[in-house]
């Protein structure tokens, strides 16, 4: 037990009856407490690398989009966001969208394993769930 969490259990077993002494038991006691400090600082060290890479994620889109020509290298700034929002969230299937006010509709940049550039090469079922999450997101209030 660390800081009031609970991390697992320290189990000894002995055939005879009271087989440790009141040392031996600080001594394990000490033992369990600090591997319970060793996970628990594994658990903060592991947290601060994704912290690390979150934050890594977005530093590398505000770079690209603030040092590429946005009119004319729009679908290789939006691969490069997908790829670096599945590096934080890894996902089978990452779309995005970009919505048209003058004729209300949405155009598509789509990645699908990094392979499928075309929206007309995807599986069928993808496109209808994408289509269907547009119209959810559109519909009136």
């Amino acid at each position: 037990m660390g800081q009031g969490r609970v991390y697992g259990v320290l189990t000894l077993e002995s055939d005879q009856p009271s087989r440790y002494s009141e040392e031996e038991l600080r001594a394990i006691a000490a033992l369990g407490n600090q591997a319970a400090i060793a996970m628990e600082n594994a658990r903060l060290y592991a947290e601060a690398q994704e912290r690390t890479l979150q934050l890594e994620v977005v530093t590398r889109v505000t770079q690209e989009v603030s040092t590429r020509d946005v009119s004319h290298e729009l679908p290789g700034i939006l691969r490069t966001i997908i790829h670096q929002i599945r590096r934080v969230v890894p996902c089978d299937y990452a779309a995005l969208a970009l919505y048209n006010e003058d004729d209300d509709t949405f155009s598509f940049e789509m990645v699908y394993d990094f392979a499928v550039r075309d929206w007309n090469d995807l599986e069928p079922a993808l496109i209808g769930r994408v289509e269907e999450l547009i119209d959810f997101v559109t519909q009136p209030a």
